[in-house]
């Protein structure tokens, strides 16, 4: 019989990932990290893994992988079919299979309980979803399936290798939850062993079942629904009028994928309640929570500590949602909850909105698309918050640009984006101003941090977008923050007649964070309070003692804009917890610089990147020409050889902003404001969320030609930050495990150094124990003892006799024999006695 080792190099060789499972479940024997640490088709590592876990069942990772996973190979989409408890799977198989839904499978592996898992070899974006009144689960993308071989699981068909897909959504809708069903019925299966439920009858085929309306293609890219951040729940199924979000996904919501996604364990199944382990706990150990239904809707209780979750608290679904992805239940949070849940298909769905037309600009006749007899709608959602914001660039002209010019030139159009924006605000004066919705007004200062590995295009994408600008007028200085005092330079100069501030614009470009880092870590360093002031544009300048030092900037009276590349395990200076608390993390917007699609249909990579900046009617096809109104321009560099001249103050100007943006903007701060300072301190991660929403309105406005913030770019800007917020969650994600791997690391060091040092110890011991016993042999008449004259030596030393004497034998120095007994009548002694006596 095949070992687990032998097992999963078979499926390894044959392209699945493998990871160890603990034996008789499939919770991962390496944790929450599992697809980080513990999944891998290297020959090698799955040695090292199984090593480790010799006795380890093997699981096979489905879906694509993780963008954080080291080992990027795709695992299968598998459809679940449960008929434990009674639940009426092979009944809903059939149907499927009679409708033609799970048609092209691969492999059909029969499961120890009865069951079956159907393969498709097409690894889809799609996500983890149960329908457990169907007794029909789906696993794709982050989840993790028994591999067939392992007891119990054996393979009754398989066709080999066409990368066939499966669709969940249309699965979805054919296998509608019946009226009336809820949680309890199943506590009723569980009760009744199954007998109520009868396994073939209990899905009823529904007349006429509602299908998409456009064909789904071969190998499916998209799920049921869109996620959000990483964590993965049920699709948009059977969708209940009147229901508020939360409200729907307690009653509907996946809220065990939920807590298996954060590393919790699922235990066992009783009296209709499911038991988990908290995370790093074995479910051998004992349980750590449950989740109960009551009233119809599901609740869990943590009465461990040590978990992620508060203990001895009742919490309801949302909640559960909001601790585990923000980390608090407070107010705001919850209300991002909502619009988190509501972004996946929960709750009543709100009134549809008419999609733009993409135009040369806001001033262009939008006209409805022509009627065609029947209306064709694809439900088919994106997969990630990330392609559902793909759809900003086909709603503007300039957006459709740049986009083309980030594929043409192969760098992200993401991050061509956020690059785009700062070279906006760097041609915008500092006297233009977001209102004084809250507090005073606000500066359009932004700090840009393009995502991606080493190599992976960040500066490729700063340049591009500075050729976008080539034709501008306006000449922006690009330089490096090395120190504050070096931000402050940049702005203001000593002179004999004392400081002088000569320029009110800068793009500050920084090709890796790790090197601000540095300048960061030194003593006295002010370059961090320094960024965090600029944000504000507060004034700058320490009063320092002699008048030479002093360098002070106005404040409201600088543009500053900051593009860093980010390598995701090196962005510890903007996402650790000090960087948090003082609310640096909260001013950058984090953009992809990975691209998204292929190329091949897009212009050559040596086209004119650059945007037009003429004037109305000169022919200008992209942009107004905004930046050439002097009232609008900075100043710039007033350095004339060796003059300074002081900046001009300009007469301030306010962009207008639309009336939803300001509403959302005092009601989080109310909301806020009714959290105690703990709860403040816990939400404080997108503290300035909406500050930063709010400039990237803005400068999507200006981009598009307008001094002003529509309800069009508050929209647009929202998704942006949806995308930076993923990003931002997958540095989070890397951190996390670098400094996993660094505990690791450092705990195998410490380990060896103490059984360095323990055999260090043992070697003098008994080197010490060889000395003793040839001194008392030595003193012995005839050089002879028997043993238990020879062990009395010192206490401490008799651990160590046997080995000593072994020792002593080996190099020739003591002869060790068995006979007679010299003292006693009978019987026979070990007798010890020096060489050569």
């Amino acid at each position: 019989m095949p070992t687990g080792l032998d097992l999963a190099l078979y499926w390894a060789e044959r392209g699945f990932p493998v990871t160890p499972v603990q034996p008789n479940t499939k919770a991962p024997s390496y944790g929450r990290d599992w697809q980080l640490d513990g999944t891998t088709t290297d020959p090698e590592k799955i040695r090292q893994l199984w090593a480790r876990r010799p006795g380890a069942w093997v699981g096979i990772r489905t879906g694509r992988a993780p963008v954080a996973a080291p080992d990027q190979t795709h695992g299968p989409d598998v459809v679940d079919v449960d008929v434990k408890e009674g639940a009426p799977g092979l009944a809903s198989l059939d149907r499927l299979t009679d409708l033609g839904l799970v048609d092209g499978w691969s492999m059909r592996v029969r499961t120890r309980s009865g069951g079956v898992h159907l393969y498709f070899l097409s690894g889809s974006e799609q996500g983890l979803a149960k329908l457990p009144w169907a007794g029909v689960d789906f696993r794709a993308r982050a989840g993790l399936i028994v591999a067939p071989g392992n007891s119990g699981y054996t393979v009754e068909q398989s066709f080999g290798g066409s990368p066939s897909g499966v669709a969940w959504q249309p699965i979805a809708e054919a296998l509608p939850k019946p009226d009336g069903w809820d949680e309890a019925q199943r506590a009723k299966r569980v009760a009744n062993n199954g007998a109520t439920v009868p396994a073939r009858q209990a899905v009823a085929a529904p007349v006429a079942p509602t299908m998409p309306s456009v064909p789904l293609p071969a190998v499916p890219q998209t799920p049921a629904r869109a996620s959000v951040g990483s964590r993965l729940v049920a699709p948009s199924v059977n969708r209940i009028e009147g229901k508020s979000p939360l409200d729907d996904y307690a009653e509907r919501g996946d809220l065990g994928t939920l807590l298996e996604s954060d590393g919790w364990t699922f235990a066992h199944e009783s009296g209709g309640n499911r038991h988990y382990a908290r995370p790093g706990k074995s479910v051998r150990d004992g349980v750590s929570g449950n989740i109960k239904v009551e009233g119809g809707r599901q609740v869990f209780y943590a009465f461990s500590s040590g978990g992620t979750l508060p203990e001895n608290e009742p919490l309801s679904a949302g909640e559960v949602y909001a601790h585990i992805k923000y980390g608090s239940t407070s107010t705001e949070t919850m209300k991002q909850v909502t619009r988190d849940l509501r972004a996946e298909g929960y709750g009543d769905p709100l009134p549809e909105r008419t999609p733009a037309v993409a135009s040369a600009g806001p001033s262009a006749n939008r006209e409805a698309p022509a009627a065609t007899g029947t209306r064709t709608e694809d439900r088919r959602l994106p997969v990630t918050l990330r392609e559902a914001a793909s759809a900003i660039w086909g709603e503007r002209e300039v957006l459709a640009r740049i986009r083309q010019t980030a594929r043409a030139r192969f760098v992200g159009e993401w991050a061509l984006l956020g690059a785009v924006l700062a070279h906006v605000a760097c041609r915008i004066g500092p006297h233009v101003k977001l209102p004084p919705t809250i507090g005073s007004a606000a500066s359009l200062n932004v700090y840009i941090g393009l995502v991606g590995g080493s190599s992976g295009g960040k500066d490729a994408a700063m340049d591009v977008a500075a050729e976008m600008f080539a034709h501008s007028s306006a000449v922006v200085p690009v330089l490096e923050p090395a120190t504050g005092q070096g931000l402050e330079a940049a702005y203001t100069a000593s002179t004999k007649e004392g400081p002088v501030q000569y320029n009110d614009t800068a793009l500050f470009k920084v090709s890796e964070i790790g090197s601000v880092s540095a300048h960061a870590s030194m003593n006295a360093s002010t370059l961090m309070p320094t960024l965090l002031k600029m944000f504000m544009a507060q004034q700058l300048g320490a009063a320092y003692a002699t008048e030479e030092k002093r360098r002070p900037v106005r404040q409201h009276g600088y543009r500053a804009a900051i593009i860093a590349g980010i390598q995701p395990a090196k962005s510890e200076l903007l996402l650790n917890q000090d960087a948090v608390d003082a609310g640096t993390a909260q001013r950058w917007l984090f953009m992809p610089v990975n691209q998204d699609e292929d190329r091949s249909r897009f212009a050559a990579p040596n086209c004119d990147a650059s945007i037009s900046w003429r004037t109305p009617g000169t022919g200008a096809a992209t942009l107004r020409g905004w930046h050439d109104r002097p009232e609008w321009a900075p100043c710039g560099d007033q350095r004339s050889g060796n003059e300074l001249d002081p900046v001009e103050v300009k007469e301030t100007l306010i962009i207008e902003i639309c009336e939803q943006a300001r509403t959302e903007i005092i009601d989080a701060r109310r909301a806020r404001n009714k959290l105690d300072l703990f709860e403040q301190t816990v939400d404080s991660i997108d503290g300035h969320a909406l500050l930063t929403q709010l400039k990237v309105a803005a400068l999507l406005g200006l981009l598009d030609g307008r001094f002003e913030v529509s309800d069009d770019d508050w929209r647009l800007a929202r998704l942006v930050m949806g995308v930076s917020r993923d990003t931002r969650d997958i540095c989070y994600r890397v951190l996390r495990s670098v400094q996993s791997k660094k505990n690791r690391a450092r705990a195998e060091f410490d380990a060896e150094r103490e059984v360095v040092k323990a055999e260090e110890t043992d070697k003098a011991a008994t080197a010490k124990t060889c000395n003793a016993i040839m001194t008392k042999l030595g003193k012995a008449p005839g050089g002879e003892l028997v043993r238990k004259q020879l062990y009395k030596i010192d206490a401490k030393l008799r651990p160590h006799f046997d080995q000593a004497t072994e020792l002593l034998e080996q190099t020739g120095r003591l002869v060790i024999e068995r006979r007679p007994n010299q003292a006693a009548n009978n019987g026979t002694a070990t007798y010890y006695r020096l060489t050569g006596r």
